[in-house]
C-alpha cells in the first residue's frame, strides 16, 4: 500500500524527538477498510459515456487512511505536529502531488514566537481575513517592553495557497465520479499585520494583504482570474480601566480582473463598546463599499452603509436581556439602473440562570427589505417588500449525569413585492415567494453507569412556500460507548437516519425524496495502555421514491441531462475494516 512508506518517516522523528528529554505525547491512528456496493446504475442509459455519469458520493473499493496527533513540551518550547491522509482507488495518494495530502500541519513555538508549516486556520476582521484554510507557511513574533512598562510590538504574518489549481475534467478529492466542469485556478494569497501599543490602553494595526489567481495553472476556466491587494488599520482605545473601548478601522481594496481592467473601493468601521459593571453597550458605524473586495473572505456581503448596536443586561446572574439592530442600505454607488434597498434588522430576548431549574431562552427577530422601483425611481411597478419575523426558544436541563435540550425556531417571510410583468394566478415565476419555517430540534446525553454513555437526538424541519411547495425533513441521529471490560475491550456505535419528503416540486422533488439509514460498530481491544486494535463494519444504503421510467425520461430531456441525477440514486453499501491506535 502505497501509504506505508509515509507511516515509516513519520515514526523516525518521533522515536528521536522520544530520545532527546522533550515531553512526548501523541496519537497514532491508522485504518484499513473496504467499502462495496453495487456500482450499476439502474437508470443510466446506454447512450451515456460512464465519465458523463455519477452513481453516490460514496467511494468504494480498498481505502486507507492515517491520523497523526504530536505533541512536545520543553520549559520553553513546544511544538505541534498533525497530519491526516487518505488513498483510496478513486483518489490515489501521491506525494509528488501534494494536494492528494489531506492536512498536514507543524506548528513550533519559543516563548513569544510561533512558526507554522503546512496547514493553518486563519481567522480575524471579515473586512481584511476571516475563516481561511490555508497551506504555507505562518509566523508570529511578540516583544514586550519595548519603550516601557507594557508596550508590545506583534508582527505577525502568512504566506499560502488557498485554492489548489483543478483543470475541467480532473477528478474532485473525496467524490466519486465527480470531476471538475468550471475550472479552478491556484490561488496564492499573503498577508502582514505589525500591531503595537500599551497593554490596556491602546493599541495600533497595519494591515496589508496581496493575492493572487495563477493563470497559467489550468489551461481554461468559465471565471476569470483575479488580483487583490487590500491595505488599512485597526485602533482601539481603552477608558476608564477598559469598562470602555473605542475603536475604528479602515481598509482600501483593489480588485483587479486580469485583462479586464481594476476597480477600487474602501470600507470603514467605528463606535464604542461600553461595559459597566453587569451592563454592556455597543455601537457603530460600518460601510462596505460596493467594489469592495477581500480575498482573506471573498464571501463578504458588500454594497452597505449603516449602524449596529448591541445591548445586554445581567440581573443578578440570573437572568440576562439581549438586544440588537442593525440599519443600512445599498447602491452606495448611485447607479441609476440599481435599486436602493433599504434593510432593518431587530433580535430582543433573554436567557435564565436560575440555579437548580432548566435554562431557558427567548428569542424574537424581525427583519425588513423595502426597495424602491428597479428601473425607474418614481415608479411604484417593480419594487421589493419582505418581511421576515423568528421566534426561538431553547430549554436545557442537567439532571445528574445527564443533559437535555430541546429548541424551536419559527421563521415566517411575507413577501409583498412587485415583480415586473405584475402577477399572475396561472404564472407562478412572476408572483413573489413567501415562506413559513418551522425546525426543532431535542438532543440528549446520559451516562447510564460509569462505562455505558449513550446521546443522540432529533431534528425536524418543515418548509411551506406560498406556491405550496413543501418540503419536511427528520434527521435522527444516535452514539453509544460500552465499556465492556474496563480499559480492556469497548463497544461503540452510531446510527444516523435521514427521512426526507418533498411535495408540489415537480421533477425537482426526485432529488428530494428519499430514505438513508447509516449504521456503524466497532470493537475495540486494549493490548495495554497505549496500544489497541479495532474492529469496524457497518452499512449505508440510500432510497430513492422516483421509479426508472421516470428517471430516464428526465435525463433523456434536453432541459434536464444526463447528469440531473449525478450522485443522487439509490444504493445500499457496506463496509468493513480495522485501525490500529498507538496512545503515546
Amino acid at each position: 500500500m502505497k501509504i506505508i512508506p509515509y507511516y515509516f518517516f513519520l515514526f523516525i522523528p518521533i522515536f528521536l524527538f522520544s530520545q532527546s528529554g522533550i515531553d512526548i505525547t501523541g496519537r497514532i491512528s491508522m485504518r484499513v477498510q473496504q467499502v462495496d456496493y453495487d456500482e450499476n446504475s439502474k437508470i443510466k442509459p446506454d447512450s451515456i459515456n460512464i465519465d458523463e455519469y455519477d452513481k453516490t458520493t460514496i467511494i468504494p473499493g480498498l481505502q486507507q487512511s492515517m491520523n497523526l496527533s504530536l505533541f512536545g513540551r520543553m520549559q520553553n518550547f513546544d511544538f505541534t505536529l498533525l497530519s491526516d491522509i487518505k488513498n483510496n482507488d478513486w483518489n490515489e495518494l501521491d506525494f509528488n502531488d501534494l494536494n492528494s495530502v489531506e492536512r498536514f500541519s507543524l506548528n513550533l513555538r519559543l516563548y513569544d514566537h510561533e512558526l507554522v508549516v503546512g496547514d493553518f486556520f486563519h481567522s480575524g476582521n471579515e473586512r481584511f481575513i476571516q475563516s481561511r484554510e490555508i497551506r504555507g507557511l505562518k509566523y508570529s513574533t511578540k516583544l514586550n517592553n519595548l519603550f516601557g512598562e507594557n508596550t508590545f510590538i506583534h508582527v505577525r504574518g502568512f504566506a499560502g495557497k488557498t485554492q489548489k489549481a483543478i483543470n475541467v475534467g480532473n477528478r474532485l478529492q473525496g467524490i466519486y465520479k465527480q470531476y471538475e466542469t468550471s475550472g479552478q485556478y491556484r490561488r496564492q494569497i499573503g498577508a502582514a499585520n505589525v500591531k503595537t501599543g500599551k497593554a490596556g490602553l491602546f493599541d495600533v494595526s497595519l494591515k496589508y494583504l496581496q493575492g493572487e489567481d495563477e493563470k497559467s495553472s489550468i489551461d481554461e476556466s468559465i471565471n476569470l482570474p483575479l488580483k487583490n491587494s487590500l491595505y488599512g488599520a485597526e485602533s482601539n482605545l481603552f477608558l476608564w480601566k477598559r469598562q470602555v473601548r473605542l475603536f475604528a478601522d479602515y481598509f482600501s481594496s483593489t480588485k483587479d480582473t486580469i485583462d479586464e481592467g481594476s476597480v477600487n473601493d474602501f470600507s470603514m468601521t467605528g463606535g464604542f463598546d461600553l461595559l459597566i459593571n453587569k451592563a454592556k453597550l455597543m455601537v457603530l458605524y460600518q460601510r462596505i463599499g460596493y467594489d469592495y473586495y477581500t480575498m482573506g473572505y471573498p464571501y463578504l456581503e458588500n454594497d452597505k452603509e449603516g449602524i449596529k448596536a448591541l445591548a445586554g443586561y445581567n440581573f443578578s446572574n440570573s437572568i440576562i436581556l439581549n438586544t440588537d439592530y442593525e440599519w443600512y442600505e445599498n447602491n452606495l454607488n448611485e447607479e441609476v439602473y440599481k435599486p436602493n434597498t433599504k434593510t432593518n434588522i431587530l433580535n430582543a430576548g433573554f436567557t435564565t440562570l436560575f440555579q437548580s431549574y432548566p435554562e431557558f431562552t427567548f428569542n424574537y427577530g424581525v427583519r425588513s427589505d423595502k426597495s424602491n422601483n428597479v428601473l425607474d425611481r418614481d415608479s411604484s411597478e417593480i419594487n421589493m417588500d419582505k418581511l421576515t419575523q423568528k421566534f426561538e426558544v431553547k430549554l436545557s436541563y442537567k439532571i445528574n449525569r445527564s443533559r437535555l435540550s430541546l429548541t424551536v425556531t419559527s421563521l415566517n417571510m411575507d413577501d409583498k413585492s412587485i415583480i415586473g410583468g405584475g402577477l399572475s394566478s396561472d404564472s407562478t415565476q412572476l408572483t413573489p415567494l413567501g415562506a413559513d419555517q418551522f425546525i426543532s430540534s431535542f438532543n440528549f446525553y446520559t451516562q447510564a453507569s460509569q462505562y455505558l454513555y449513550f446521546s443522540g437526538g432529533i431534528v425536524y424541519s418543515s418548509l411551506t412556500l406560498t406556491n405550496d411547495q413543501k418540503n419536511n425533513n427528520f434527521y435522527i441521529y444516535e452514539s453509544n460507548r460500552w465499556d465492556i471490560m474496563p480499559r480492556k475491550l469497548k463497544f461503540e456505535s452510531t446510527v444516523t437516519a435521514i427521512i426526507n419528503d418533498a411535495q408540489n416540486g415537480g421533477i425537482q422533488d426526485y432529488l428530494s425524496d428519499y430514505f438513508q439509514l447509516n449504521v456503524e460498530f466497532s470493537l475495540e481491544y486494549f493490548f495495554n495502555d497505549f496500544i489497541s486494535l479495532k474492529i469496524i463494519t457497518g452499512t449505508d444504503s440510500r432510497d430513492f421514491r422516483y421509479n426508472n421510467d421516470d428517471a430516464l425520461k428526465v435525463i433523456e430531456n434536453p432541459d434536464y441531462g444526463p447528469i440531473f441525477f449525478n450522485g443522487n440514486e439509490s444504493y445500499s453499501s457496506w463496509l468493513i475494516g480495522g485501525e490500529f491506535n498507538w496512545n503515546f
